[in-house]
Order: C-alpha cells, then sequence, then structure tokens
C-alpha cells in the first residue's frame, strides 16, 4: 500500500531488471499496477548487467539492446488478452522510448569504453525522461460518460475475487492457483492487524490484493467509455483521459481500505487473535472470513455503509476531479 501510495505521487518511476534473464513475475506485477493506477507515463525501464548479455549474432550493444527488448516485449504481448489493445501500444512506446541500459555501473564509467559509452547515454536519457516528466497532456474538451452500474459490476466482480482468493488462503475453501497458508502465518498477519502494527506480513497482503483486484476491474471500465460528451479525441487524447481518472481513482483506493480493514476491523482482528489450542486454526479462519472479510469488504448494494457504497462515492469524487461523467 505504501509502495502504490508513492507511485501515485511520485514523476518517474524506474522498473529495475537484470538484462541477462527474462523479466520475471514480480516486474510483471508491477507493470500492471502502474498500468492500471494510470501512470505508464511515469515508467522507465531500466535493465543492468547489460554487459552480462552475450551471445554469438549479440555483436553490438545495439543488437543486445534489441535482444533485451524482445524479451520483454514478450510480457507486453500478454497483456493484450486482459487489457485494450491501447494499453498495450502505450506500454510499447514506452520501452522504445524511456528505456536505459546500464553496464558495470559499480565502477567509474570511462567514456572512451563501449560499455561506459552506453551507460553514460542512458544516464543522460534519464535525465530527460526526469526534465519531460512534468509535463501534462491537454485533455481537450471532450470527455467520457460511464455508466455507474457497469463500474459497480466491476467493484462487485473485484470484491468477489478477493473473497474467493481469502478463502483459499485461509483453507476454508479451494481455488484454482491458490494454495492454503500455514497456520502461523495466518496468525503473524493477524497479530500485526491486531497490535495495528502493520498491514501485511510477508506475501500475505490483504489491502494490496485488494486494493489491486480493484484497479484492474475498474481500469477495464474506465478503457471503454459508454459514450462521449462532446467531441471523441483520437487514441491518444482518450489515453490521456483515461489516465487521468485511473491515477484520480487510485489516489483515493488506500483510504477506504484501510479504514475498513485497519481500523474499523482491529477489534475482530484482536478477537480472532486470542484464539489458541486444539481447533484454533479453523477458528481463526472461520472469524476472519465471516468478521472481517465479509462484513467489512462487503459488495451489498443494499447496505448504505457497505464497501461498494465508499468505493462508488470514491469513484464520484474523482470523476468531478476529472470532470468525467457518471450516469
Amino acid at each position: 500500500m505504501a509502495v502504490a501510495e508513492q507511485i501515485n505521487t511520485v514523476d518517474v518511476v524506474l522498473l529495475v531488471d537484470h538484462a541477462a534473464q527474462p523479466m520475471q513475475a514480480a516486474s510483471a506485477a508491477a507493470i500492471r499496477s502502474i498500468l492500471t493506477s494510470g501512470n505508464v507515463d511515469k515508467l522507465v525501464f531500466c535493465f543492468t548487467h547489460f554487459d552480462e548479455v552475450t551471445g554469438d549474432n549479440l555483436a553490438t550493444p545495439k543488437d543486445r539492446a534489441r535482444h533485451v527488448l524482445d524479451s520483454a516485449d514478450n510480457l507486453l504481448a500478454a497483456l493484450r488478452t486482459d487489457f485494450h489493445h491501447r494499453d498495450e501500444q502505450a506500454l510499447r512506446r514506452r520501452l522504445d522510448t524511456a528505456t536505459l541500459f546500464l553496464s558495470r555501473i559499480d565502477k567509474p564509467l570511462d567514456p572512451h569504453d563501449r560499455e561506459g559509452q552506453f551507460s553514460i547515454k542512458s544516464f543522460r536519457k534519464l535525465l530527460g525522461v526526469i526534465d519531460a516528466a512534468t509535463e501534462r497532456p491537454d485533455l481537450g474538451p471532450g470527455r467520457p460518460v460511464y455508466a455507474t452500474t457497469e463500474l459497480g459490476r466491476a467493484i462487485t466482480t473485484a470484491i468477489e475475487q478477493f473473497h474467493r482468493r481469502w478463502d483459499a488462503i485461509l483453507g476454508l475453501k479451494s481455488a484454482h492457483g491458490v494454495a492454503r497458508e500455514h497456520w502461523t502465518r495466518i496468525k503473524a498477519l493477524n497479530k500485526r492487524f491486531a497490535e495495528a502494527s502493520a498491514d501485511q506480513y510477508d506475501t500475505l497482503r490483504p489491502p494490496a490484493e485488494l486494493r489491486e483486484l480493484l484497479k484492474e476491474e475498474l481500469y477495464k471500465q474506465l478503457d471503454t467509455p459508454q459514450s462521449w460528451k462532446g467531441h471523441r479525441p483520437d487514441d491518444a487524447g482518450v489515453w490521456a483521459i483515461v489516465n487521468e481518472f485511473a491515477q484520480a481513482v487510485a489516489r483515493r483506493l488506500n483510504a477506504p481500505i484501510h479504514q475498513r480493514l485497519s481500523v474499523a476491523a482491529q477489534p475482530q482482528w484482536q478477537r480472532s487473535y486470542v484464539f489458541h489450542g486444539a481447533g484454533s486454526t479453523l477458528l481463526r479462519a472461520e472469524h476472519i472470513a465471516r468478521y472481517i472479510f465479509d462484513p467489512y469488504v462487503s459488495d451489498s448494494p443494499a447496505e448504505a455503509n457497505s464497501f461498494l457504497a465508499d468505493l462508488l462515492t470514491v469513484i464520484e469524487e474523482a470523476a468531478g476531479e476529472v470532470d468525467v461523467s457518471l450516469v
């Protein structure tokens, strides 16, 4: 959650990866998160250990750079099935125009050495990207119109995914690709919420996971407005407006998630933490699911104070900031 908050406020996000290895799951997850928070225009790819990229057909730095970019390109292609083609194209543009290749930067760079020259050129390119980062696009007069019911459906989908995933993590139900966590790790997570010392334990991060699920499902809806008020811009203009709206939504998501899971639910976290002895594993899991996740992450439209209602308010506020219409 803290990293997500930083991404929303900084001018540039530098994604550092190892040039000699294919992009891993962590980098893929970071790219998805940056995309769905509307921050792709901040993204800069940085590939280190560029000197370790070797091969018979990689005689020059340009050959090696193309090889690294082709590997990253494969990762971006995987996003095509989940998001709009504009999103894939925007990421490819960043890969083409905002990518650095660095070699041996733990030592002084020699401007007379080929590797040193390439690294120095990349650092100068980074300075140029940072200088241009504060420039905001002109959104033009046209504005998208979104159906509130569709946005509500996206929120419901994300909430259902969250419950399915955490029911499996807690060992209450099974879900494809989700393993049950050991009871000691669940208890360690429970302790941090009960003591209000953290909202995660190691890889167990319910607030952050909920935030990412919401961002992804909402972004898919933001990418496809119901209609336009005024003249519909070209794809670049659509991209700029969608990103502004996505950023406005993403900036507001942390507060309601934190308020519900960490603040309002703290007494229930404290109750679940005191379970001990035989059978406490199941009791704790059931308590977390029934008395924390079910009521505090509710998608019930009938409840005035449901999580769904909170998030619709967040979207309305974001729409007002960007002058987007909801119907």
